[in-house]
């Protein structure tokens, strides 16, 4: 094959990628994920498209989008995580105060030992 056939394919088989791309990661409906994929797929995954099949390239785009969205979702899972904690931390910092009132009271009162 000469080389303007082989440019002629490569150009064919890039535009089908980001046409396959997008519809896939549309229907996870994830604007970043679009955003994201297609950039990948202009810059990286044509190279991989003119040795290996259509099906490849799609898996191999959808573990890179789901790295990239697994660390948005792990941002996310944090901040519920602190939030979690914070509100363990308060509901420690009230059994204290309640345990230290109660020892307060005792000194008071003289049952304590």
């Amino acid at each position: 094959m000469n080389k303007v056939s082989k440019l002629a394919m490569t150009n064919n088989v890039n535009k089908l990628t980001m046409n396959k791309v997008s519809k896939l990661t549309m229907n996870k409906s994830n604007k970043l994920t679009v955003n994201k994929v297609n950039k990948l797929a202009m810059n990286k995954v044509s190279k991989l498209t003119m040795n290996k099949s259509n099906k490849l390239t799609v898996n191999k785009i959808n573990k890179l989008t789901t790295n990239e969205v697994s660390k948005l979702a792990m941002n996310k899972s944090n901040k519920l995580a602190m939030d979690k904690v914070s509100k363990l931390a308060a509901h420690v910092h009230l059994q204290h105060a309640l345990v230290c009132m109660h020892v307060y009271a005792s000194c008071l009162s003289g049952d304590h030992q």
